[in-house]
């Protein structure tokens, strides 16, 4: 896994949770089942990796095994043209 896109996807999504202590992400941590991305989470996560990244996200792409998890949402970065500088 590139370290830098887990560790700007962790803090992206504790950049979601602001008034939520957010435990110790690992690119592992269930992020749906635990609760940890809403939809509405989900939502804002999409448009700041498209920021961060310069990239668009496919609305296909947009489903929840692609957010299941920080390596799963690294994976479909990384699918859809992100670089890492």
């Amino acid at each position: 896994m590139t370290d830098s896109i887990t560790a700007i996807v962790i803090k992206l999504i504790e950049r979601t949770r602001p008034d939520t202590q957010v435990p110790q992400l690992e690119p592992q941590t269930s992020l749906l089942a635990d609760g940890l991305l809403t939809s509405l989470a989900v939502v804002t996560l999409v448009s700041d990796l498209e920021a961060r990244f310069n990239i668009r996200l496919p609305f296909k792409e947009i489903v929840k095994e692609n957010f299941t998890d920080i390596a799963s949402i690294e994976k479909m970065v990384l699918r859809n043209g992100a670089v890492v500088a």
